[in-house]
C-alpha cells in the first residue's frame, strides 16, 4: 500500500513539474504570469512555515519577520551596493537565517502558546523598526525601483524568465528539506513533535533543535522575500504585517502539517482562487472562505487521502487487468505461454 502511494505521489509530481516547465511557452497573459510567480514565492515562504509547525510541532505566528527581513536585505543591499544576485543571496540567506535564531533564543524554552506569543509580538517589534527606522528603509515611503536580478548575465526582466528563475528557487529548497527530514536532523525534529519529554529523556537537546529550526525556516522565509522584491520592485512595511503570517499559515494548515508538497499544493490553490473569485467583488471574501473551510473539514491534508486512495484503486484495477490479459495460460498445473502449445 505505502509502495503504491509513492509510486502515485512521483507521478503526480513528475507531471506536476513537467506542467509547471512548460507554461512559459503558452505564451500566457503577463498577468497571468504574475499570478503563478506570486504562488511560487508562497510556495517557498509556506515550505518555511511548515518546517516550525509541522515538523517541529511549534506554532508560529510571525513567519511575515523573515520574510520582511529577506525583502528588505535583498532591496537595500542591491539598491545601495549593487552587489550581484550571487552575493545578494548568500547576504539574504545569513542575515534572514541570523533572525532566526536570535528568535529561538527567548523561545528555546517556550512551548504550547507561549511560542506563538513570542513569535507575534517578534513580528510587531520588526514591523515598527522598519516603519521607524527612515533612515534606512525609507519608512511608510518604502524602497522602490529594486531592479530585477542578473543570472549569468542574462537579465530577468520578463516575466516568463522570471518565473523559471522562482520555479527553480522553489525545486531547490523542497528538495533541501527533502534531503533534511531523511537525515538525523529531521528525524530528532520529528520525536521532538511526537514527545519532547521522550525525546529529551533519549538523549536529543531540544532547546538546540529549536535553534536549528527556526535558524533554517528565517532563512528559507528570506528567499521568499527575496523573490517578493525582485518580483515587485517596491516594498513597504505593510506587506509584511501579522495578517500576512496568517495568510501563510493557513496555507501551511491547507496543505498539511509536515506535508512540503501539500504546502505547494495549496499555495497555488490559495494563490489562484482569490484572483478567480476578483469578478465577485461584493461576495469574494465569503467564498473564499468559505471554499478555505470546506478544503478543511474534507481533509486536513492536500492531496488528501480520500483522492489518493481513489486514484490508487483506479491504478490498481487498471494494473490488474493489464496483468491478466498478459499472464500465461494455466493448464493442468502448469504455464504455459499465450502464444505456445
Amino acid at each position: 500500500m505505502k509502495k503504491r502511494e509513492m509510486k502515485l505521489s512521483m507521478v503526480i509530481k513528475v507531471v506536476m513539474l513537467v506542467i509547471a516547465l512548460l507554461i512559459p511557452l503558452l505564451h500566457l497573459k503577463n498577468y497571468i504570469m504574475r499570478i503563478l510567480i506570486t504562488a511560487g514565492i508562497y510556495m517557498v515562504l509556506g515550505m518555511s512555515l511548515n518546517l516550525v509547525m509541522g515538523i517541529g510541532g511549534m506554532v508560529s505566528l510571525g513567519q511575515a519577520v523573515f520574510y520582511g527581513i529577506g525583502a528588505y536585505t535583498a532591496a537595500l543591499i542591491t539598491l545601495k551596493f549593487g552587489w550581484s544576485l550571487w552575493a545578494v543571496v548568500l547576504a539574504t540567506i545569513v542575515i534572514s537565517a541570523l533572525s532566526g535564531f536570535l528568535l529561538s533564543i527567548p523561545m528555546g524554552r517556550g512551548t504550547g502558546r507561549y511560542v506563538a506569543i513570542i513569535t507575534l509580538g517578534y513580528c510587531e517589534i520588526v514591523n515598527l523598526i522598519l516603519i521607524n527606522w527612515e533612515s534606512l528603509t525609507r519608512g511608510p515611503a518604502g524602497l522602490m525601483n529594486i531592479p530585477r536580478p542578473t543570472f549569468f548575465g542574462y537579465p530577468l526582466r520578463s516575466s516568463s524568465s522570471y518565473y523559471y528563475f522562482v520555479l527553480a528557487c522553489v525545486l531547490i529548497v523542497y528538495t533541501a528539506i527533502g534531503w533534511m527530514l531523511n537525515s538525523k536532523l529531521g528525524r530528532n525534529l520529528k520525536a521532538m513533535k511526537e514527545d519532547s519529554v521522550a525525546a529529551e529523556a533519549m538523549g536529543i537537546n531540544i532547546f538546540r533543535q529549536k535553534m536549528i529550526v527556526f535558524t533554517i525556516s528565517g532563512a528559507v522565509g528570506g528567499i521568499a522575500g527575496l523573490l517578493y522584491a525582485f518580483n515587485i520592485g517596491y516594498i513597504d512595511p505593510t506587506n509584511f504585517t501579522n495578517v500576512e503570517s496568517l495568510a501563510v499559515v493557513s496555507i501551511v494548515t491547507v496543505g498539511g502539517l509536515g506535508n512540503m508538497f501539500g504546502t505547494i499544493i495549496a499555495a497555488f490553490g490559495l494563490t489562484v482562487i482569490p484572483e478567480l473569485l476578483r469578478g465577485f467583488s461584493e461576495y469574494r471574501q465569503v467564498i473564499y472562505g468559505t471554499v478555505l473551510l470546506v478544503i478543511v473539514l474534507l481533509d486536513h491534508s492536500i492531496p488528501g487521502t480520500r483522492l489518493k486512495r481513489y486514484l490508487g484503486e483506479q491504478m490498481d484495477r487498471v494494473k490488474g487487468r493489464f496483468r491478466r490479459k498478459s499472464a500465461p495460460m494455466e493448464r493442468n498445473g502448469k504455464y504455459d505461454s499465450i502464444i505456445g502449445s
